[in-house]
């Protein structure tokens, strides 16, 4: 069901700042990118450092189990778990998305794409080590802002609000990103006639894809409309069904002649890509039992989509 509230408003309104500050140049977006990043990091830094430090918190929360309550089995439920944690490094290949305006995308993409799942690999572990440190995992069950129920637990609810507020406005960052990234998928696939024309359109000044920045920003503020947990399941299978696609084709572009490979991958291949598709297919699988309804609703996205390609864009796509 949806719901329309204080929250929802509020995202929705961040929503439209931002699509609104995208279509006025990259150049002033990069800035405030930087801005943002760099506060988002501090953040996280400063919290997790402060929440190590804290005595507060009880290590043995690691030797501790929790009572299962799902009728499921372990393995399948980490399976389906896996769809959040794709949510959560979701935008670790966000810089391929703009590589045709980067001044040196040779250089710069696979620096940007290493240190970012990094950064953020790094970052996740040590965020669940706090989360873990400071609340055992039986009170943590069922909540969704784990880290507003850490911090409070570690630093009292004064300070802890202090800090919710600080990683809500973090949050930010991604926000920005998002908006920023996407548009230019649009954008390169109606420049080659398999989206909407109306998407290519370039603003003559600013140089951004207008029509697309605001189309993005329209659907956006209409998701924040759906409960957060429906939500996070419908991209996470959307997510896994695209990114394996991705994965898949690495296998075709090898066979390529004059394809250019990264030769320290070499020893990757083909288990590293193989074991990502295995994965991705028993997520998308236990998906399909254990949450049909986001489920289904990622695969009706995704078929009506394969079908307008299909009847409309496969003739004009080059």
């Amino acid at each position: 069901s949806l719901r329309l509230g204080p929250a929802q408003i509020a995202g929705s309104a961040v929503i439209c700042l931002f699509t609104v500050w995208n279509c006025f140049g990259l150049a002033r977006v990069a800035r405030l990118q930087n801005i943002l990043t760099g506060t988002k990091l501090a953040v996280l830094a400063a919290f997790i450092l402060l929440a190590l430090l804290a005595s507060t918190g009880d290590w043995s929360h690691f030797s501790t189990h929790a009572v299962r309550t799902s009728t499921n089995s372990l393995a399948v439920q980490s399976v389906i778990s896996l769809v959040w944690i794709m949510v959560a490094y979701s935008g670790w290949n966000a810089a391929t998305y703009i590589a045709e305006e980067l001044r040196s995308p040779r250089r710069t993409l696979p620096l940007a794409l290493a240190a970012g799942t990094g950064i953020v690999a790094a970052l996740y572990l040590a965020l669940n080590v706090v989360y873990i440190y400071a609340t055992p995992l039986e009170t943590m069950k069922g909540v969704i802002p784990v880290a507003s129920q850490a911090a409070s637990r570690l630093f009292g609810p004064g300070i802890a609000g202090g800090f919710t507020a600080l990683l809500t406005i973090s949050i930010t960052a991604t926000i920005n990103a998002m908006i920023t990234i996407g548009p230019r998928v649009y954008y390169a696939m109606a420049r080659n006639g398999a989206f909407f024309r109306v998407a290519a359109r370039v603003h003559p000044r600013w140089r951004t894809p207008v029509p697309a920045i605001l189309a993005q920003g329209a659907l956006a503020a209409l998701l924040t409309l759906t409960p957060f947990p429906q939500l996070v399941l419908y991209i996470g299978f959307s997510l896994t069904f695209f990114s394996a696609l991705a994965v898949a084709s690495v296998f075709r572009f090898r066979r390529r002649p004059h394809w250019q490979r990264l030769h320290a991958l070499d020893l990757a291949f083909p288990l590293a890509p193989g074991a990502y598709l295995l994965m991705a297919g028993c997520m998308t699988i236990y998906g399909f039992v254990w949450q049909p309804v986001a489920s289904f609703s990622a695969a009706v996205t995704v078929a009506v989509g394969a079908l307008a390609y299909r009847w409309h864009f496969r003739h004009t796509a080059r």
